[in-house]
């Protein structure tokens, strides 16, 4: 243990080997079993800024991945551009901003031993690694949390600026819901944590409370000042295109009343939540929520930033708890915030003597085996689906083609083709054919994906087709139609 706190960057690069056996893979059969996720959103969130670099022309209105996170798709836009339309770009991008916002934090003072833990008993945890490495936007928004973490904990030391620690702070809660707005409650985070702070101060009549007084109102004004900014700078100008996306993503997210809300929680931990791959992760966690203030208010004093941040966090996670629809990477940030309360556990009890120091190695030893077996597991069950696919498309030439699809994006890394989704009564379904021109369609046989958007409109894929060719993809049988004498 001694060796990782002391060696942050042998841990990180030990993660990090962890890692790259899974790069140029299929995304793993059992991380997120009840959606297709990465499978198909893995090209979707790249659509977009791939078709500008092929075609010189922004389309906002061709997919809903940009207008939902202008700046995923501008940070991917350099590394597209230098390295290539690849996936593994795209994937080593999301890793490295989660390796290094752990960087930084294993450099912040008083951090080092938690977030030591937390690389330990959290980033290996099944869900939490695999989307650590997939090109998606939620582990680039818990990174951004993680790096305001980091400035929020500066506030509670005399050498820093408190103000340049609190706009630093507000301003990575800002990165994370422009990265993906349905992190847009985020931003609630700071001024919680710092009220908080305030709260636990008046509450142990703590000298120059004051300060943390203060400390709440600039952190609601730099909270503010960032959400004006998103509202003018983007929310407005997209705002008819905005609402129909968000009309169409959000509606019916949570049942009425509060007995279907406890029914539908109820389903979500019973179904998604508790498993064989989070039981640990979530039994750590209780027992952290009520060790953990027992062992705060032993010694007088104010609460720990990173503690009043890791609470604030975590409540405003609990409001995705009795959503009707509840994917895995829906509770990744909810992961890591446990296992951050979890790990300010563990850091404290391992400071308590030799007997502290023996049990939570222990501790993170137990939960590093179990995660290490699940990923162990998943390393002998990689499949190459969609690399059998891709392969097989870089055969034709399809560099500036029309290629359609929900599939599509994810189909067609590095072969230069221009990628447009298509849902029934959602996206590009209106005369698909006439529009696009495409060279090709990708579709399940069934139509499930797009919701039967060719059949729907008396399209017959297999008629209109000049030859087709059926792969496995997952659990799935997706038709590559060509078309136009392809």
């Amino acid at each position: 243990m001694r060796t990782c706190e002391h060696q942050p960057s042998l841990l990180l690069l030990l993660l990090l080997l962890a890692h790259l056996p899974f790069l140029a893979w299929d995304p793993d059969g059992t991380a997120d079993v009840h959606t297709r996720g990465a499978w198909t959103d893995e090209g979707l969130y790249a659509s977009q800024t791939l078709n500008f670099i092929e075609t010189g022309r922004l389309d906002l209105h061709e997919n809903s991945t940009l207008v939902r996170g202008p700046l995923f798709n501008v940070v991917q836009y350099p590394f597209f551009l230098i390295a290539g339309p690849h996936r593994e770009v795209a994937r080593l991008l999301v890793l490295l901003s989660v390796l290094g916002s752990l960087w930084f934090l294993l450099r912040v003072s008083g951090l080092r031993l938690p977030i030591t833990f937390l690389v330990l008993i959290t980033f290996t945890q099944y869900q939490v690694f695999h989307f650590s490495h997939y090109a998606m936007a939620e582990m680039m928004c818990v990174a951004s949390l993680l790096m305001s973490l980091g400035f929020f904990v500066h506030t509670g030391r005399d050498d820093v600026p408190r103000l340049r620690a609190l706009f630093w702070s507000a301003f990575f809660l800002f990165v994370a819901y422009g990265l993906k707005v349905q992190y847009l409650y985020a931003a609630a985070v700071l001024p919680m944590a710092s009220l908080l702070l305030w709260a636990a101060g008046r509450a142990r009549g703590q000298a120059n409370n004051k300060n943390n007084l203060r400390a709440v109102g600039w952190s609601a004004a730099f909270t503010f000042t960032f959400l004006l900014l998103y509202l003018l700078a983007w929310y407005l100008p997209h705002r008819e295109f905005y609402h129909y996306i968000m009309g169409s993503e959000t509606q019916g997210r949570y049942p009425a009343g509060p007995g279907a809300l406890w029914e539908t929680f109820r389903f979500n931990f019973e179904v998604g939540i508790w498993s064989g791959y989070t039981w640990g992760t979530l039994l750590l966690f209780a027992i952290s929520a009520l060790a953990l203030p027992l062992l705060s208010l032993r010694k007088k004093g104010r609460i720990q930033p990173a503690l009043a941040f890791a609470l604030a966090w975590i409540l405003l996670e609990v409001h995705k708890l009795p959503m009707t629809y509840l994917p895995n990477r829906y509770l990744l940030s909810l992961y890591v915030a446990l296992g951050l309360l979890s790990a300010l556990l563990l850091a404290r009890v391992y400071r308590q003597g030799l007997w502290g120091a023996r049990l939570t190695v222990l501790i993170a030893a137990v939960m590093l085996v179990m995660h290490g077996a699940n990923i162990e597991r998943s390393l002998a069950a990689r499949t190459n689906d969609l690399g059998k696919v891709n392969a097989y498309l870089k055969q034709a030439d399809l560099k500036g083609k029309v290629v359609l699809g929900p599939w599509a994006a994810s189909a067609c890394w590095g072969t230069h083709a221009v990628t447009k989704p298509v849902w029934n009564g959602y996206f590009n379904y209106e005369d698909p054919l006439g529009r696009f021109q495409p060279v090709l369609i990708l579709s399940e046989t069934d139509e499930e994906e797009s919701d039967e958007a060719w059949r729907s409109q008396g399209i017959d894929l297999n008629a209109a087709a000049d030859s087709v060719r059926v792969f496995p993809l997952w659990r799935y049988e997706v038709g590559m139609y060509w078309i136009n004498g392809k």
